[in-house]
């Protein structure tokens, strides 16, 4: 089955929010605008990859889906897909078979 954005966009709240527990930053109600990279980013490098390698792994077990999120598609784009949980959840939506 495969999920729906709004069922993505959970997934990834979930993982941010395990991610930010763990580096032991305060909580935060998880937001598409939440920065990943760049200016204003909460995450530091390590912890955005280890998030992304969450968000694959939830993904697989919550769904049976495979998807690599770091091949060379994602890290060629002109508009990197890691700049906010939004464009993640976008990037990860058109990844999925059956992309709108």
């Amino acid at each position: 089955m495969r999920p729906s954005r709004p069922q993505l966009a959970t997934l990834c709240f979930e993982a941010l929010t395990d991610a930010l527990e763990f580096t032991g930053r305060p909580p935060q109600e998880p937001e598409e605008g939440f920065v990943l990279l760049g200016a204003g980013a909460t995450l530091d490098s390590l912890s955005v990859v280890q998030y992304v390698l969450d968000v694959e792994q939830r993904l697989a077990d919550k769904y049976r889906t495979l998807v690599s999120l770091t091949d060379e598609k994602a890290m060629s784009q002109r508009q990197s897909p890691f700049r906010s949980v939004g464009t993640l959840i976008d990037y990860l939506d058109s990844l999925l078979p059956g992309a709108r």
